[in-house]
C-alpha cells in the first residue's frame, strides 16, 4: 500500500494529573442511527481518529477501508496501518462527511480525583457544557475519539472566555473547560455558610503590615491635603499637573488602536437577558495573576471598622446596607475555608459619612481596589480604565443655565445594576463581613464604584443600551445629557419635557436602570414624577446638580458646601481650602481669586508646605476665610437664556502682575 503522510498531535497526560483536558460531544449517524460520544479537542491534529470502545459498533454497520499512513508526533514518526471510515458528523444547522480513522490502541478516557463533584456543582449552576459528563463514573469520563481541525473548523469559532478562575471555550453547544480542575471546583452556596468563627479567624490571619491598613482606613482625600504622604519636590511635580491643558478640560484624545481592541472584545462580551446587561470586564491579563489576595489586611481593617462603628452605635447601620444588597442580588455569599483564602482576590472596606440633606443613606462603603503589596499590582492597576466617554461637565452645566424648565434625574444604583458575567470576575471583588459571631464571605455580582473600569462600562452599556432605540429627541437626550448618572436637561416647552421624561424613564427601564430622584421646575412634570414615585426621597427642597445646589421653586442655583471651615495654619492648608470650593462656572471667582493671590504669595517666599504661615498673610488669610462662609448663601439665577433665540455674546478681560480675569455676558 502507498504511504499516505499526515500529521497528529496525540495527547500525553499523567494518569495522577489534575489538568482537565478539553472535550467535546459529537454525533454522527451510523447504519441510519446518531451514535453520540465524547472527543478529545486536539488543535495540534490534521486528522480525526475514532478508538476501540466505538471500533466495534461502527464496523458493524459502516464499510471501512484499510490504508497505510506515516504517522508524525512530536515523538517521532512511525508507519501504521489503519482503517479509514466515512461517517457524517452533524453540526448545529448541518452535517459533513468526514473521514476517521480507527485507532485499536487509542484509550482517550481519563480520570480526575474530584471531577465528578466539580461537574455536579456546575450542574446546579445550569452551565452548559459542550461533553457529556452523564456516563461518566467514579471521576473516569470515557472518551472515544479524537477530533483534529478536519473537525473543529465546523464547529464554529472557539471563543476564548474566563470561567470561574480558569479559561474555557465557548461555543454554542456549551463550554469546553479546560486547565487544572480546582479552577472550576464551586465554593459558592448562596445564603449558606459554613460558619467562620469572626475572632479565631481574625486572630489567626489578619496579620499584615499596619500601613496598609491605614492607607485603606485614610486614603488620600479629595483635594490636594493627601500629598502630606509625599516629598516637597514630589507635591511641587503634582501641581505643576493642576495647569495642564488636560485638566483644564483642554483635550486631543484620539482612540488609538489598543483602546479600539479593547473596546470591541468589552463590547463582544456584552450580553442582555432577564432584563439586565451582563458583562466581562476588560482586563490586562498580563498583570492580574500578580495582584495579592489581600486577605490578611482586608481582615485586619474590617476588625479595625468593626470596633470603631460597635463603639458609636452604627455597625448595625453598616451591615443593613450589605444586607439590602444582598436582597437585591448585588452581592452573594460564598463558602471559602481559610484554606483557600488566598485564591480569591479580598477587597478592604469602610464607611464613609454623607452630611449632605440630599442623602437619604449616611453611611455607606466605599471598596479600595487600588491596594498594592509587596510590589504587585492593585486590581485597578490590571483593569483597563476605557476612554472618556462623558458629556463634558462644563457644557452640561452651560446647557443647565438655558431654557425655562428643567428635568433632573438620577440613575438608582447605577453601578450596581450592570452585572457581571462570569466567576473569575466575580471572585476579584470578595470580601468580609462580621454579622454576629461568623466572619462571612461575600463577593460583589455587578460593577462595584471604586473599581477604576466601572465608569467607562456604565456610560458605554447606558450609550450602548440607548443607541438601540430609534432615533429622536428622547434618544438625543439620553445620549447626551448624562453625567456618569446624573440626567440633567432643559426646556421652553411644558408638554414636550413631560414626553421625555415618560419616555426616558420606559427607556431605561428596559435595561433595568431606575430613573429615580427625579424633580422638575415644571409643576405638571413634577405632578406626574409625584404620580410615578419617582421623586426625591430626602424631603429637602434643594438638589444637588453638577456640584452646585439647585432649588426648584425658586429656580436659583447656589454653591454646595465645601471644607472651607478648615484650619489654615500651614500652605498645605491653603491650598486643600482653596481647591474644595468647586465652582467650574466661576460665579464666585472675585471672591475666590483672593485666596489664589495670597497662595501664590506664600509660594514665592518659598515656604515649605508644613511651614508656618506669616502673620501677616495669615492675619489677611483669616479675614477671607470668613467671607467664604458667605458665598454658600449667594443665589443664581439659574436660566439665563433661551435656545431658540438668538444671542449676542460680549466679553470683556483684563490683567495685572497678580492674575487675568475674564467675563462674558449673552444678551437677549
Amino acid at each position: 500500500m502507498a504511504v499516505k503522510p499526515t500529521v497528529s498531535s496525540n495527547a500525553c497526560w499523567m494518569t495522577s494529573s489534575s489538568s482537565l483536558l478539553p472535550v467535546a460531544n459529537i454525533s454522527v449517524n451510523v447504519g441510519g442511527k446518531d451514535v453520540s460520544f465524547n472527543c478529545l479537542v486536539d488543535t495540534g491534529s490534521e486528522r480525526s481518529y475514532l478508538c476501540k470502545g466505538l471500533i466495534r459498533k461502527i464496523s458493524m454497520s459502516s464499510p471501512m477501508k484499510s490504508r497505510r499512513f506515516l504517522i508524525k508526533t512530536f515523538l517521532g514518526n512511525k508507519v501504521r496501518d489503519l482503517q479509514e471510515i466515512d461517517l457524517r458528523v452533524k453540526f448545529q444547522d448541518e452535517s459533513r462527511q468526514v473521514s476517521f480513522l480507527l485507532d485499536e490502541h487509542l484509550d482517550l478516557s481519563f480520570k480526575i480525583e474530584g471531577l465528578g463533584g466539580v461537574i455536579s456543582d456546575l450542574r446546579k449552576d445550569e452551565v452548559k457544557l459542550a461533553a457529556d459528563f452523564s456516563c461518566m463514573k467514579n471521576d473516569m469520563l470515557p472518551v472515544h475519539g479524537l477530533i483534529g481541525i478536519d473537525v473543529i473548523k465546523f464547529l464554529g469559532p472557539l471563543q476564548l472566555t474566563q470561567f470561574k478562575d480558569g479559561f474555557a471555550f465557548s461555543l454554542s453547544q456549551g463550554m469546553i473547560l479546560f486547565g487544572d480542575v480546582s479552577d472550576f471546583k464551586s465554593c459558592f452556596s448562596v445564603r449558606e455558610q459554613a460558619g467562620l468563627n469572626y475572632n479565631r479567624v481574625v486572630g489567626k490571619f489578619s496579620s499584615c503590615n499596619v500601613t496598609h491598613v491605614y492607607f485603606v482606613l485614610e486614603p488620600k482625600s479629595n483635594h490636594l491635603d493627601p500629598w502630606s504622604c509625599f516629598d516637597e519636590a514630589a507635591v511641587d511635580r503634582s501641581i505643576e499637573n493642576m495647569f495642564n491643558l488636560e485638566t483644564l478640560g483642554v483635550t486631543d484624545e484620539v482612540c488609538s488602536s489598543y483602546d479600539k481592541i479593547k473596546i470591541a472584545a468589552f463590547r463582544s462580551s456584552i450580553e442582555y437577558r432577564d432584563g439586565s446587561y451582563y458583562v466581562s470586564l476588560p482586563w490586562n491579563l498580563d498583570k492580574l495573576n500578580e495582584v495579592s489576595s489581600s486577605y490578611n489586611v482586608a481582615l485586619a481593617v474590617l476588625d479595625k471598622v468593626v470596633n470603631k462603628l460597635s463603639d458609636k452605635n452604627l455597625y448595625s447601620d453598616y451591615c443593613k446596607v450589605f444586607l439590602d444588597q444582598e436582597n437585591e442580588g448585588i452581592i452573594e455569599r460564598i463558602h471559602v475555608p481559610h484554606s483557600e483564602f488566598a485564591k480569591y482576590t479580598w477587597i478592604p472596606h469602610r464607611p464613609v459619612y454623607k452630611t449632605e440633606s440630599q442623602c437619604t443613606t449616611k453611611i455607606r462603603p466605599v471598596f479600595n481596589c487600588s491596594l498594592r503589596m509587596g510590589g504587585k499590582p492593585s486590581l485597578n492597576d490590571c483593569a483597563y480604565t476605557g476612554v472618556n466617554l462623558y458629556t463634558d461637565m462644563l457644557e452640561l452645566l452651560f446647557k443647565f443655565r438655558t431654557d425655562t424648565l428643567v428635568l433632573l434625574a438620577d440613575i438608582r444604583k447605577a453601578f450596581l445594576i450592570v452585572k457581571l458575567k462570569n466567576e473569575f470576575d466575580k471572585n476579584r471583588f470578595c470580601f468580609f463581613l462580621k454579622l454576629e459571631d461568623e466572619l462571612i464571605c461575600f463577593r460583589y455580582s455587578t460593577l462595584i464604584f471604586g473599581f477604576v473600569s466601572s465608569p467607562f462600562i456604565l456610560c458605554y452599556i447606558v450609550k450602548y443600551h440607548v443607541e438601540k432605540h430609534a432615533a429622536g429627541p428622547c434618544r438625543d437626550m439620553l445620549l447626551n445629557n448624562f453625567y456618569v448618572d446624573n440626567l440633567v436637561k432643559t426646556h421652553q416647552s411644558q408638554s414636550e419635557l413631560l414626553k421625555l421624561y415618560v419616555e426616558a424613564v420606559t427607556t431605561m427601564e428596559k435595561s433595568g436602570f431606575e430613573l429615580k430622584t427625579c424633580s422638575s421646575n415644571s409643576e405638571i412634570v413634577s405632578q406626574h414624577i409625584q404620580l410615578d414615585n419617582n421623586g426625591s426621597s430626602h424631603g429637602m427642597v434643594c438638589e444637588k446638580v453638577l456640584g452646585y445646589t439647585y432649588d426648584p421653586m425658586l429656580d436659583e442655583m447656589k454653591l454646595s458646601s465645601g471644607g472651607v471651615e478648615r484650619i489654615v495654619s500651614t500652605k498645605r492648608d491653603m491650598l486643600s481650602v482653596n481647591s474644595s470650593i468647586f465652582d467650574p462656572l466661576g460665579l464666585v471667582l472675585p471672591i475666590t481669586i483672593k485666596g489664589k493671590i495670597m497662595l501664590s504669595q506664600v509660594w514665592k517666599l518659598g515656604i515649605g508646605w508644613d511651614q508656618a504661615i506669616p502673620n501677616d498673610i495669615l492675619s489677611l488669610w483669616n479675614s477671607f476665610q470668613k467671607s467664604l462662609k458667605d458665598i454658600q448663601n449667594i443665589g443664581f439665577n439659574r436660566c439665563s437664556v433661551q435656545n431658540d433665540l438668538p444671542v449676542i455674546l460680549i466679553m470683556f478681560c483684563d490683567a495685572s502682575d497678580r492674575a487675568y480675569g475674564i467675563v462674558e455676558y449673552m444678551y437677549q
